[in-house]
């Protein structure tokens, strides 16, 4: 099974006269993926909690983010509400219908959480919220569970329509391989180099990092270039094999050590001085952690206590809200076992 890296947008919410555009969103891409009338009212009514609530409990603001998932024959939306707020004291029971810290009706996070078939949030005091919703298409039963979940972050820089960043996942019967590619600069000329790389790693998924990453550079002679990652976690031999050229950042963090993947100089289409791949050991907790240099580093996970126990989509948007850089193409790709 490939996933591939559709369209995620950014709305920003500092008034509440966007609501109308984030709400006009929601319900234009459900439409485009066959949803139903009745989905396309309950989506509509999810991404206008989200924003209202984002908007009644911080001073700034803060920001939704949708992305179209296709899973096999699974479709579904994934909503991220991103705030730098005061944060929730209680999630348990802000969730429930009817609940309200802020004086409204309480429909906000209860009607989100009875609406969307996943949520998820994490919350701390006075540094922020992420909230995940998930809608699904036509209230499907949700798939057999993968063997990993998966997170993903990917937005052109501000000002940008098209993103010079890329990612690719594929999962098969050893485990899972995971794509990341910054072609250089940005761009739609970026964005072409990395497109040309990930169509490469979707022909070749049984390949070793190292064969993929050497056939994109093949590919990739005409182009701009790019900077590459490719890590394929074995779940039998317990391990990753990560090949990395460029400037991509490649962390596989568990519970009691957090190992750094290696990358070699060299622009990949262009010059690479040494070809290489590396393993690490993958332990049970363990999550793989990959991003391109729209991301500052390094990041404190310490300073973010439970936040392994909650799903990589959620993972991935804080790091992403306090650590984006905002002047660059960003992807950001968290990979842990279900």
């Amino acid at each position: 099974m490939v996933n591939v890296n559709l369209r995620q947008r950014k709305y920003l919410l500092d008034d509440a006269s966007q609501i109308g555009e984030v709400r006009r969103a929601i319900s234009e891409l459900a439409r485009l993926m066959d949803y139903s009338a009745l989905e396309i009212e309950g989506a509509s009514i999810v991404v206008t909690e989200m924003a209202t609530n984002l908007l009644k409990h911080t001073r700034s603001g803060g920001e939704i983010l949708m992305r179209p998932v296709i899973n096999g024959g699974q479709q579904e939306i994934e909503l991220l509400g991103i705030d730098k707020g005061p944060g929730i004291a209680c999630v348990e029971q802000a969730v429930q219908d009817g609940f309200s810290t802020a004086g409204s009706p309480g429909t906000g996070l209860g009607a989100i959480h009875r609406l969307s078939q996943v949520m998820d949030i994490y919350s701390q005091s006075q540094k922020g919220t992420i909230i995940q919703a998930k809608v699904l298409h036509r209230q499907q039963e949700r798939l057999d569970q993968d063997k990993f979940d998966y997170g993903v972050v990917h937005l052109p820089k501000p000002g940008e329509t098209e993103c010079g960043d890329g990612w690719l996942l594929h999962q098969d019967y050893r485990g899972i391989t995971v794509s990341v590619v910054d072609g250089l600069g940005h761009g739609a000329m970026a964005a072409e180099a990395a497109q040309q790389a990930l169509a490469v790693a979707a022909t070749m998924p049984e390949a070793s990092p190292l064969a993929t990453v050497q056939a994109m550079h093949e590919a990739l002679r005409n182009s701009r270039g790019a900077a590459v990652a490719v890590a394929s976690i074995d779940l039998e031999r317990a391990i990753v094999t990560y090949c990395g050229v460029g400037n991509i950042i490649g962390r596989v963090v568990s519970a009691e050590k957090e190992w750094g993947c290696l990358s070699h100089e060299g622009i990949v289409g262009l010059n690479v001085r040494k070809w290489a791949e590396n393993t690490y050991p993958w332990t049970e907790g363990a999550r793989l952690v990959m991003a391109s240099d729209g991301m500052r580093y390094p990041w404190d996970w310490n300073g973010y206590p439970g936040l392994q126990r909650h799903a990589c989509s959620t993972q991935a948007a804080v790091l992403y809200r306090d650590y984006c850089r905002h002047t660059d193409d960003v992807t950001v790709v968290i990979v842990q076992q279900n």
